[in-house]
């Protein structure tokens, strides 16, 4: 079973991390690690890039190609663990996807394979015992690949998670390995959360073409009013700059609120609160009417749980779709 983390993230956990595990490494805040795992592995960069397979390998010559791929950017954080006896390649990663689906990630991208044209073969994104410069095998038919994403409050974080099985080779000094143990590697590919007021025509372009939709929190207005705030400037600079770089682009603005007060009341004022926007954007940015449809849909839509101030602070918010 799973136990829930102080941050509402579920993995199976280990009571205690394993006193073997490399020193200065440490389980990411967003995945914990299945029990009884050791950290063999451990890589932190402030700024990268990062190739994320998205289809099958065309060639494992470095760099490896892909049938499909995409490049990410921001944090990255590498651990590579080193799984108990006894467990299977499939079982772990059925307990990662389940977790991972749990806390409604988008799955990109799933894969099995036989060979390393099949799928990842051990060239997959250097493995840190080969980073060593030892050579050491991997069990073929034992490979499997996710890659997903999980939205929280404070990050995108893009997932790629690969897993295969011990074969033989020479292991780096430290590490216990025996013939079919299982090594997974996490990479973890944070971009940071859009803040209030500062998000960017480059990062509502960016969520509109991942997710369909973006949610806008710098657009303000007084309790219970439709009249937009003055410090919802920057936002609505950023809305049009996007709308001017994409003249072909169509979108829904939709209103949403929270669940206080009465739900009628709400509907009409997350429809209000989205005409307005709209007629902003006409009216006053030169932007054509025929590419903007206001909705509303009140408390029906929440993103987060209303019974706390945080929580209603996120459902209360204007979302730009496409359409």
């Amino acid at each position: 079973m799973f136990r829930r983390t102080p941050l509402g993230l579920a993995l199976l956990l280990a009571a205690a991390a394993p006193a073997a595990d490399l020193p200065g490494s440490q389980d990411h805040p967003l995945l914990s690690r299945y029990e009884g795992a050791q950290i063999i592995g451990y890589l932190v960069k402030p700024f990268d890039e990062y190739t994320l397979p998205l289809g099958r390998i065309v060639d494992v010559t470095p760099p490896t190609t892909y049938t499909k791929s995409e490049k990410v950017e921001g944090k990255l954080t590498r651990i590579t663990y080193v799984l108990p006896k006894g467990r299977t390649a499939l079982e772990v990663y059925r307990n990662y996807t389940a977790a991972l689906a749990r806390l409604k990630a988008q799955t990109l991208f799933e894969g099995a394979g036989d060979r390393p044209l099949g799928m990842f073969g051990v060239r997959y994104v250097d493995l840190p015992m080969q980073q060593t410069g030892q050579i050491l095998q991997y069990s073929y038919n034992a490979q499997r690949f996710y890659a997903g994403r999980l939205t929280t409050p404070a990050s995108r974080a893009t997932i790629a998670l690969y897993l295969t099985e011990y074969e033989n080779g020479i292991i780096p000094e430290g590490v216990s390995l025996e013939k079919g143990q299982v090594v997974l590697q996490l990479d973890i590919i944070e971009a940071a959360a859009m803040e209030e007021g500062k998000v960017t025509a480059a990062q509502m372009q960016t969520a509109l073409g991942e997710e369909g939709h973006v949610a806008l929190y710098g657009i303000y207005f007084d309790t219970a009013k439709a009249v937009i705030k003055p410090e919802s400037e920057p936002t609505l600079l950023e809305i049009t700059a996007l709308l001017k770089a994409q003249p072909a682009m169509k979108l829904y603005v939709v209103g949403h609120t929270d669940d206080t007060g009465d739900a009628t009341s709400n509907l009409d004022l997350s429809m209000r609160r989205a005409l307005a926007v709209v007629d902003e954007l006409v009216s006053r940015r030169g932007i054509d009417g025929a590419r903007l449809t206001a909705a509303g849909v009140g408390p029906y839509a929440p993103i987060a749980p209303n019974s706390t101030d945080p929580g209603r602070a996120r459902n209360r918010r204007v979302e730009l779709v496409y359409r």
